[in-house]
């Protein structure tokens, strides 16, 4: 659905294709929401220990949202095929085998 304008709040669980689709159904101004308390959280988080604790400089943010923003998830299935040895389901293979389906 396309808008007038949109708001986006974004958050550090937005991948690529997150972000896209919320960032592109405008058609005038987009403005984006960023909570900074729990961003400069999230990137004292992936910080080194040692280092200080205060708040994000603007650059770690930036560098911590493009690594966010830029990532790819990949889709995943809950079926294993590669797991499985034989794919046919056992009609299809006793028909190959020749054999008779009794039905």
């Amino acid at each position: 659905m396309t808008a007038e304008s949109a708001t986006v709040v974004l958050d550090a669980s937005f991948d690529r294709h997150d972000s896209y689709v919320a960032l592109s159904h405008s058609r005038g101004p987009t403005r984006i929401v960023l909570d900074t308390g729990l961003l400069d959280a999230r990137v004292r988080a992936e910080r080194d220990p040692d280092a200080a604790s205060g708040p994000a400089t603007p650059e770690a943010r930036m560098a911590f949202l493009g690594a966010r923003l830029s990532r790819l998830n990949r889709k995943i299935t809950t079926l294993d095929l590669g797991a499985t040895t034989n794919t046919l389901p056992s009609a299809e293979r006793a028909l190959q085998r020749g054999q008779s389906l009794d039905l």
